[in-house]
């Protein structure tokens, strides 16, 4: 049944001012009932159908009293950033504090401090100054193959000047000649100097005499060598011989100091010499069978140990 909206109490209080005013009171009187009965029969129409439609439900729906969840909003779901993996970190290298030098051709190695100077060649017959290092064989013929300086700064504040150990080689001496020099180390008298102007009679440095020292036997790092010590002006060296392979080697180690200023300190002499000595004691002379395999080999520096 269709439902038709109709506003009773608008539509009666309209008619009844309008028929007040009228002359048929009876015809009046017949319109508004009859209006009231059509809203009255249109009210309880509506109630009738909305009770059939509830019915009609609960007909349909035979569970009752379930209640039915509502499942909860989707929430935003993070998903997790993915990362890229963590470069490695690069991680310096520490260069070994020491090098290895290697010649092939005689036979030598020994290692040295890597902020020391290496002169191979031609140039490792000459020191800083350009002056030829000292090579003592008692014949002609030798040759310096290597040579290693100490930096000019490793002692400031005293006469240091220059440190050095030099790597020579002589094939036309024999064992007997090997164990000799040709500069014997000088002897030092025991007598004390002293001129007319000290009253006071206070020593001076020792005399030095031209009598000759004879050479000593010392073993070094299992390496027996012959050894004298000469001083000429402000150098001192320190000579070693060896014979191996049928070759004469010496290592001479040396200590120049510069003119006495006042003020300045002189060097610890046995500390500087002890540096070289450490260098010495890494020298391995090869085997002649091992040495004739590269005999044709320049002599280079390696890192790492040897």
């Amino acid at each position: 049944m269709k439902q038709i909206r109709f506003n009773a109490n608008t539509r009666l209080s309209a008619s009844a001012t309008t028929l007040r005013t009228g002359s048929t009171g009876k015809v009046a009187t017949s319109m508004i009932a009859a209006m009231l009965i059509i809203a009255a029969g249109t009210t309880g129409c509506s109630k009738k159908n909305r009770e059939v439609a509830v019915n009609s439900v609960s007909q349909n729906n035979p569970i009752q009293g379930v209640t039915v969840p509502v499942a909860p909003a989707p929430s935003a779901i993070s998903t997790p950033s993915v990362s890229e993996p963590a470069k490695p970190k690069k991680v310096a290298k520490k260069r070994p504090a020491t090098v290895t030098y290697n010649e092939a051709n005689y036979g030598i190695s020994f290692q040295y401090p890597r902020k020391y100077t290496l002169k191979t060649g031609e140039k490792a017959k000459l020191n800083s100054d350009a002056i030829e290092f000292p090579i003592n064989f008692v014949q002609p013929g030798g040759a310096t193959i290597a040579a290693v300086e100490l930096p000019a700064n490793s002692y400031l504040g005293t006469d240091f000047y220059s440190a050095f150990l030099s790597a020579s080689v002589n094939r036309n001496l024999t064992d007997e000649q090997c164990r000799q020099f040709a500069e014997p180390a000088l002897a030092i008298s025991e007598s004390i100097v002293t001129t007319p102007e000290q009253s006071d009679a206070k020593p001076q440095s020792p005399a030095v005499t031209n009598e000759g020292k004879s050479p000593t036997k010392v073993s070094i790092h299992g390496t027996d060598f012959w050894q004298v010590e000469s001083t000429v002006e402000k150098t001192d060296t320190k000579y070693f011989h060896t014979f191996q392979n049928g070759s004469c080697y010496e290592f001479a180690l040396g200590l120049q100091t510069a003119e006495p200023i006042d003020g300045i300190d002189p060097v610890n002499r046995d500390e500087v010499f002890a540096k070289m000595e450490k260098i010495l004691a890494t020298v391995k002379i090869k085997s002649e069978a091992t040495s004739e395999v590269a005999a044709s080999t320049a002599g280079h520096p390696t890192d790492g140990s040897h």
